[in-house]
């Protein structure tokens, strides 16, 4: 899910520096870098930790969130600081691939931490008899 989400981002930020008119292509870009990199960073830990030490994963997950926080901070600051970018243009592009991210790690995260029901169980195998309504009183 998260991959998925990472590339259809990219996908989406080409798309829309090949539209006509559109000159904000630095903007998108960096606008798209910062969260993904983080979501990519965040969530190959996650699943790693998950796997090995699932015991460890909610302070795995505290210490992300603060890096996180930081991170974004600092990438935020130097971008309009150096004056890279448009401002609005990367503050647009910024937040709304850090939102669709967010909200596709949040997904890939309950999917990862909800336990796989058995479907197995409430049907019958091929080679097992169907119970019959005699077996059933």
């Amino acid at each position: 899910m998260v991959w998925i989400a990472v590339a259809v981002s990219g996908v989406s930020a080409l798309a829309i520096t090949l539209l006509p008119g559109v000159n904000a292509t630095l903007e998108v870009w960096l606008g798209l870098a910062g969260p993904a990199t983080i979501t990519i960073f965040e969530w190959t830990a996650t699943e790693q930790v998950h796997r090995l030490q699932p015991e460890r994963l909610t302070g795995l997950m505290v210490w992300l969130f603060f890096g996180k926080m930081v991170f974004f901070a600092v990438y935020v600051a130097a971008i309009l600081g150096t004056g890279l970018a448009e401002p609005v243009g990367f503050v647009v592009a910024f937040t709304g691939y850090f939102l669709v991210l967010l909200v596709a790690e949040a997904v890939a995260l309950k999917r990862l931490l909800t336990p796989q029901a058995d479907t197995d169980s409430r049907q019958p195998r091929a080679f097992e008899p169907a119970e019959s309504e005699s077996d059933r009183s």
